[in-house]
């Protein structure tokens, strides 16, 4: 896991490759800039691999809702996660 340390903005003038935008997206601080990439890479999907993948707006609002979560601290899920992993980089577990 990664840490969330990196909070310098993102440089949409640039083209990224899609391993550049997943290590950003790992590192970004701030959930906007998170967004942004996520944006920036669902851009270079050509539009006829998107055909394939329909997202519906149940979905939508399962990751709005997921997101809204983890931003407040309150996904269970995220926390058991993110504190596992702590634990593992400190040596405890």
């Amino acid at each position: 896991m990664a840490e969330y340390n990196d909070t310098n903005p993102i440089d949409t003038s640039k083209k990224y490759t899609p391993q550049q935008l997943a290590e950003f997206i790992r590192k970004k601080m701030y959930g906007k800039d998170v967004r942004e990439l996520i944006a920036l890479g669902i851009e270079q999907i050509p539009a006829t691999n998107l055909s394939e993948h329909y997202v519906t707006d149940d979905d939508l609002k399962y990751l709005e809702a997921k997101v809204d979560r983890i931003v407040l601290g309150v996904d269970k899920e995220t926390i058991e996660l993110v504190v596992t992993q702590i634990l593992k980089n400190k040596g405890v577990i």
